[in-house]
């Protein structure tokens, strides 16, 4: 796992913190993931690609799964692929590890909305109180 450091960007009047979530990875609190990950070609011919860890960082784009939610591929090596929602990581990189028994709850119903502020760590009896509500 990479460190968890804190980086902070003004975007407008916003204030975005970004955390590092797995190497060549960053979450932001607003629920943008960023990848530092690049491809080039081997010298030679047929010597196919290498992938490294640049210093420019983009965005990578998210897709909803069958229940909406964002989730993201995060490639660990070159080989290795693990599929992540996002907001699971925003959680876990803002508020804390889960806790055993609890889920993940957006407040404002929204999967697709992965802001920390709309996210908190919940029982399974309370995000179905809260599905009913909202």
């Amino acid at each position: 796992m990479a460190q968890n450091y804190l980086i902070v960007q003004a975007q407008g009047s916003d204030c975005v913190q970004y955390k590092d979530v797995a190497p060549g990875y960053r979450i932001g609190s607003n629920g943008i993931v960023l990848s530092a990950w690049k491809r080039r070609g081997r010298k030679g011919f047929g010597n196919g690609v290498e992938s490294y860890i640049s210093d420019e960082w983009k965005a990578i784009r998210s897709r909803p799964d069958a229940d909406g939610y964002l989730v993201i591929c995060l490639c660990l090596d070159t080989k290795k692929r693990i599929y992540r929602r996002v907001h699971r990581l925003v959680l876990e990189a803002f508020v804390g590890q889960r806790p055993i028994g609890m889920e993940c709850c957006h407040l404002n119903g929204i999967p697709s909305d992965n802001r920390v502020e709309n996210l908190e760590w919940v029982t399974h009896k309370e995000n179905m109180r809260h599905l009913m509500d909202s």
